[in-house]
């Protein structure tokens, strides 16, 4: 999963950082790519995304956003999380018994299989917002008023300080076959369902009897959960029906959360970059042109009209001061 983000920088020259951010194995950020555009617009997103398709293995690229409103927006927040289509319809549903069904309406417009769990056509690992992103903004927050080139070094240095820091970590700190995280995830999927009853139905079926039936094929690696194909990562389920099995428990997680995966995400190495050996004085015939600064969007700040009940405030004025203008001392 990429998640793409826009944030403003607030140098001289404004501009604005377009970057993208991944989940690595242990469900923490990974800064995979960024660029410094003039403004946040179609032609500037569209470059960015010509130039991140030539590294990402001509995978799909999916827009993922969060709002921010109740109830209408709570409803939609159950359809996008349902891990099946018809409880997708039933939170559709629910926002026509509030009034809301023109909302409904529109988001059945919207492709399903950008946003939607139960329409998603490849997985997610478990990842639902564009949360992400913001934490990269966050990260780079102190260096956003600095002029682009000194704003480039600083990212540079950040990833670097980042990578290593991880690369250590993995290596020296992790001593299981998943990543702490799921690790302690699958420990807990596990001691759920203990206590269900699996019966084989065929090989590599099971029916699993929790509160409802449930049917787990350890070869397709699914259940009528979906839980499974969603995430990429077995669920309770699934989990019960393994231990059944007396196979390894590991060898159905996807690749993607194990620390021999997480050590490969850091093992390439950013390496400095020097400056020692560069001139230190340059022609003056080499010009540097200097960008017009794009102002941000929304409205310009002014003078705001008091309303009736509002205090004026009115201008202070010093008599001393006055006194001595008034005299010609000034």
């Amino acid at each position: 999963m990429i998640y793409l983000d826009a944030t403003f920088l607030t140098g001289r020259y404004r501009g604005t950082l377009m970057d993208a951010t991944c989940i690595n194995g242990n469900n923490e950020f990974y800064p995979f790519a960024f660029a410094i555009v003039s403004s946040e617009n179609k032609d500037n997103w569209f470059y960015f995304l010509e130039n991140l398709q030539h590294v990402v293995d001509g995978r799909p690229i999916v827009f993922l956003s969060d709002a921010n409103s109740k109830p209408v927006l709570d409803l939609f927040y159950k359809a996008a999380y349902s891990y099946t289509p018809s409880n997708f319809e039933e939170d559709l549903r629910g926002m026509h018994a509030i009034g809301a069904g023109h909302v409904a309406n529109y988001i059945r417009t919207i492709p399903k299989q950008k946003w939607a769990n139960a329409f998603f056509p490849v997985c997610r690992y478990g990842a639902h917002s564009s949360t992400l992103a913001e934490s990269f903004n966050n990260w780079v927050l102190p260096f956003k008023k600095f002029p682009a080139f000194v704003l480039l070094d600083a990212i540079h240095l950040k990833v670097m300080e980042k990578m290593s820091e991880r690369r250590i970590l993995g290596l020296e700190t992790f001593n299981t076959r998943l990543t702490p995280e799921y690790e302690a995830l699958l420990k807990e999927n596990i001691d759920i369902g203990r206590t269900w009853t699996v019966v084989q139905s065929m090989e590599r079926l099971y029916e699993v009897r929790s509160s409802g039936a449930h049917f787990v094929d350890l070869l397709q690696k699914t259940c009528t959960c979906h839980r499974w194909r969603v995430n990429g990562f077995p669920c309770a389920h699934a989990c019960a029906s393994i231990k059944a099995t007396r196979e390894d428990i590991y060898s159905f997680v996807d690749p993607y959360f194990t620390t021999e995966w997480y050590n490969r995400t850091y093992q390439e190495i950013i390496l400095p970059i020097p400056n020692y050996d560069k001139p230190q004085s340059y022609d003056p015939s080499d010009r540097v042109i200097v960008p017009i600064p794009v102002p941000p969007p929304g409205r310009r700040r002014t003078q705001s009209f008091k309303n009736a009940y509002e205090k004026q405030k009115t201008k202070m004025m010093c008599t001393t001061m006055y006194t001595l203008v008034y005299n010609g001392c000034f």
